[in-house]
């Protein structure tokens, strides 16, 4: 199971020049010795502990509206604290001996794994989430040198603010290439966040990983289904939303999205949205957005069926 709670980025915001500084450090901790390893590990995993008990404590000092609220703020008690009882059990599996991994590449996120448990290091407090980087970041250099991974990093971050003989990166580009991240708020069911606007609220925190790995294949299929609306719309055809459908294709051959009244249709490969069949305005929504070539933000809300739909996407 991976614990992925709250990230230090907004939905279609930037990344945090202090976050890269965290990733990049723990990319090349992640090759170093078992000392190197032991320590960073041992920092994160403190640290951690550390934002989401004051963020526990916080919370008892929360005006309290309504007994909804009052129940919603027992749950995200609940699911931190077992969160929190999870990184102790963590740190002292360290303690004990076992070995960490470190993985600051796949997903531009740093997750750590000792003891079979893989943690995500990112404050539950977005405010605060570049303070932690900072006091990760800054513990582990006073113990290990630093200093040229610090200074190239510098450099990267000049070369993105742009100059005479300096290169500006296309805004957004490496934000496409992050995986979402889930966010568990006292006053709310948790989400799941997709990197380009679609958030998925759930009922509860249970079986997390499943619930994500259904959410990001609808995010993959939506990605698809966006850009094959957009080539249909650049070579001519038109597009009736009223009549917009994904539905199986004959002799199993890929999925049809039937495109007006006519029954034109394409031919891809969308088995997941296929079982959903008819899109909800909120997706339709996202859609509108991503075919014009704009971000739009959209909160899906009840999606516990995807758990028993994400199979056919699988």
């Amino acid at each position: 199971m991976v614990l992925l709670l709250w990230s230090s980025w907004g939905v279609g915001g930037e990344i945090d020049p202090l976050a890269d500084r965290l990733v990049t450090l723990a990319a090349s901790v992640a090759e170093a010795g078992e000392v190197e390893r032991f320590e960073f590990t041992f920092l994160a995993l403190s640290e951690l502990i550390h934002d989401y008990e004051e963020m526990l404590q916080r919370s008892y000092q929360r005006p309290v509206r309504s007994a909804d609220d009052q129940r919603r703020l027992y749950r995200w008690r609940g699911a931190t604290t077992t969160f929190v009882r999870t990184l102790k059990q963590a740190l002292e599996a360290l303690e004990m001996g076992a070995l960490p991994l470190i993985d600051a590449t796949s997903t531009g996120q740093v997750v750590l794994h000792v003891g079979g448990i893989p943690t995500v290091v990112e404050s539950p407090n977005l405010a605060a989430s570049t303070t932690l980087a900072e006091r990760i970041v800054g513990g582990y250099c006073t113990r290990f040198y630093c200093g040229d991974l610090l200074r190239s990093l510098d450099e990267e971050a000049g070369d993105e603010e742009g100059g005479e003989g300096w290169s500006v990166r296309e805004p957004g580009a490496e934000r496409r290439t992050l995986a979402g991240f889930w966010s568990f708020a006292w006053n709310r069911g948790p989400r799941y966040y997709s990197d380009d606007g679609l958030i998925f609220e759930f009922d509860n925190p249970d079986d997390r990983e499943q619930k994500q790995r259904a959410a990001e294949q609808l995010v993959r299929e939506m990605r698809i289904l966006a850009q094959g609306l957009r080539n249909a719309l650049h070579t001519g055809h038109l597009i009736d939303w009223a009549y917009l459908v994904v539905v199986p294709g004959e002799d199993d051959l890929g999925t049809q999205v039937i495109l007006d009244q006519e029954g034109n249709f394409l031919r891809m490969q969308l088995p997941l949205l296929a079982h959903i069949r008819l899109l909800s305005p909120e997706l339709l929504t996202w859609l509108h957005g991503q075919v014009r070539g704009h971000q739009v933000v959209v909160e899906l809300r009840e999606v516990e069926e995807l758990l028993q739909l994400s199979k056919y996407g699988e």
